[in-house]
């Protein structure tokens, strides 16, 4: 028994460019009568998003400035006659298996046969999360995932936002305090864009939700819970808010946890609670997020580039 067993980490090798961690070299072994290979890539295993085309057996990808819990997948093809083939089915991730398990010997007895090898070990990974994925496909919802920016330009509704940036007449440094939760330039995050543009991906309903309508002042507020999974990635965190496909519903996440073993995650359960119909994060889109950024940008580079990978 060998290695293909393994992800097929060893069939498409990814590299960091050491100098710029936004890029990653993608390479493969050069197929036979292959004149044009195909370079997909997206945050959700799912997904095939086509990047670019390349001639060599290798691509440069520069990546957009997202967070660094967001794992990368990417697939390379090549057309055979008329036919798209897949140099692997499984996608590749710098998220390596090898290093996850380690072969070691029965620390009381010496024997190894009672010890899982490693090989194994990640055959048996790949089937745990291979039928989540399939438990998704079938009974899971779109949903849309903007995950909330904890760093970057402070917005210019904060208070001391002009002094902290410098003295520039056209910042208008909002003096209400509670003007940030309407502010569309940062949603409530005192961060310029607030969340990074939206991924698609798909959530399982785990329980049944509870509907409760309270009055409020001036109406009735319907609280919307319940409890979720979906994939292990991408990464999902509190304060992160998801949109329902179907109903444009939004709600935030106000509890994650993920389940593991031998430390590798293989899928995330969550508790989401409706966002009021007043609230800020109802305009939340990557139009405004972008124009957010326009705005922020004045104080440095924003870097936007997802349309591709979503």
């Amino acid at each position: 028994m060998t290695d293909q067993w393994f992800l097929h980490q060893d069939i498409v090798k990814l590299e960091p460019i050491q100098d710029d961690y936004l890029k990653i070299k993608i390479s493969w072994d050069t197929v036979p009568g292959a004149s044009q290979y195909n370079v997909y890539g997206s945050f959700v295993e799912t997904n095939k998003n086509l990047l670019d085309q390349t001639n060599n057996n290798y691509y440069i990808v520069d990546l957009p400035f997202v967070p660094l819990d967001l794992v990368c997948f990417f697939w390379v093809s090549y057309m055979q006659g008329s036919t798209e083939v897949f140099i692997q089915e499984e996608p590749a991730t710098l998220y390596g298996q090898k290093n996850l398990f380690l072969d070691e010997n029965n620390p009381l007895t010496g024997d190894s046969d009672i010890y899982i090898p490693n090989y194994m070990m990640s055959y048996y990974l790949a089937e745990m999360r291979t039928r989540h994925k399939a438990i998704l496909e079938n009974d899971g919802e779109d949903f849309y995932l903007y995950k909330r920016r904890w760093t970057g330009n402070p917005c210019s509704c904060v208070p001391g936002t002009k002094t902290a940036l410098g003295d520039d007449p056209d910042l208008n440094m909002d003096s209400d305090y509670d003007g940030s939760g309407r502010c569309e330039l940062c949603y409530g995050t005192g961060i310029f864009g607030g969340y990074f543009p939206k991924i698609k991906i798909k959530i399982r309903y785990g329980e049944i939700p509870s509907h409760v309508i309270r009055f409020a002042h001036q109406n009735l507020i319907l609280d919307h819970t319940f409890n979720s999974w979906t994939l292990w990635a991408p990464k999902i965190n509190t304060q992160d808010v998801l949109v329902r496909a179907s109903t444009n519903e939004r709600f935030n996440v106000s509890d994650v946890g993920q389940s593991e073993w031998r430390n590798v995650p293989l899928h995330q359960k969550l508790q989401l609670k409706s966002l009021p119909a007043t609230d800020i994060r109802y305009k939340l889109s990557d139009e405004h997020i972008q124009n957010a950024l326009v705005e922020g940008s004045r104080f440095g580079n924003a870097r936007f580039n997802l349309a591709i990978w979503q």
